[in-house]
């Protein structure tokens, strides 16, 4: 399971307190950077986080299209 900073490519890994146990939890570590900027704590930043694709992946709210069925083998 990739984390938050392999999602989107971030640069920022170091300064981040997601980093380098967190990664899949971002969306609920107050500090984190997005998009290069850093973010506030859950309150104030959950909004923007309910948008992102990485918080769709983690919470399951991406789903992959159904396999095709085909003609019996």
């Amino acid at each position: 399971m990739r984390t938050c900073w392999e999602h989107h490519q971030c640069k920022v890994t170091a300064d981040c307190p997601a980093y380098p146990n967190y990664g899949r939890d971002c969306f609920a570590v107050t500090g984190t950077f997005c998009q290069g900027q850093q973010q506030g704590n859950y309150r104030n930043k959950i909004e923007k986080c309910r948008e992102c694709t990485f918080y769709h992946e983690v919470m399951g709210l991406v789903t992959e299209a159904p396999p095709r069925s085909g003609p019996p083998r």
